[in-house]
């Protein structure tokens, strides 16, 4: 019996250790998360996600919530929260507000998501100019960027997985990629591989290993949903890494 209540007693220390450590790595939200979160609310408020009739916000709240879900900071989920409120939502002036409300820390973050800071939405750069930019700025951002970045890319391939599961190819002429659907398996297979490089520890590297899950089930979704071959999408997309390549050289 003394075995047995040793046994019993160290089981239930080594529990209420690891219930201790569990509490301890809560993120705690504060009031500065809800002041966030009102911003969000206010500054995309007319936005919408692509080809539907559902707020935005639905978005920024979903890549929040991934934050913390992958072990996430209080400024990483304020981050999330705000990813895009300096890109669609007043550029420069917008981020100033931002460090200025929540820290840099925050901005920061804000400011290694956003693939253009112009103030007027409709007059950025052209796409391929700004993602590949943008994939190339990965590849020197911090560690607390990607997580968020990695969030809000795994909730972007799963609102197309879903949409794409709804209306099939037609879900791509809600982008504007040229060429729309290779542009886009493109620039996600791209993200992937790059979170795969560099987030390799922790929760993080399940966040990243997720995402290329993801993306993989996409293009399994193409294949099936269009009828299209592996090989073809494969030489399509071979040919567009190519022109990628040509153009970076100019």
């Amino acid at each position: 019996m003394a075995t047995s209540d040793s046994t019993s007693e160290s089981t239930a220390a080594a529990a209420k250790s690891a219930a201790a450590e569990s509490a301890a790595t809560v993120t705690q939200l504060t009031s500065r998360y809800t002041d966030a979160l009102d911003m969000a609310r206010i500054v995309h408020a007319d936005q919408v996600r692509k080809g539907t009739p559902i707020p935005y916000l639905t978005h920024l709240m979903d890549v929040s919530s991934a934050v913390l879900e992958y072990g996430g900071t209080e400024d990483q989920a304020i981050a999330g929260l705000l990813h895009d409120a300096a890109e669609d939502g007043g550029g420069e002036a917008r981020l100033a507000a931002i460090r200025a409300e929540f820290g840099d820390g925050v901005a920061d973050i804000v400011a290694d998501l956003s693939d253009s800071l112009t103030e007027d939405r409709t007059k950025k750069a052209p796409w391929l100019d700004r993602k590949s930019a943008y994939l190339a700025h990965l590849l020197d951002a911090s560690e607390a960027s990607l997580l968020v970045c990695a969030a809000d890319k795994l909730d972007n391939v799963l609102a197309m997985r879903l949409d794409h599961r709804k209306v099939g190819a037609a879900l791509w002429n809600r982008f504007n990629s040229e060429p729309k659907r290779e542009g886009q398996l493109w620039y996600h297979l791209v993200i992937a591989e790059t979170f795969e490089d560099r987030l390799r520890s922790g929760r993080a590297a399940e966040l990243a290993k997720e995402l290329r899950y993801q993306v993989d089930q996409l293009w399994e979704d193409v294949i099936r949903v269009e009828s299209v071959s592996r090989a073809e999408l494969e030489r399509e997309l071979g040919g567009f890494r190519a022109s990628v390549a040509a153009a970076s050289k100019h």
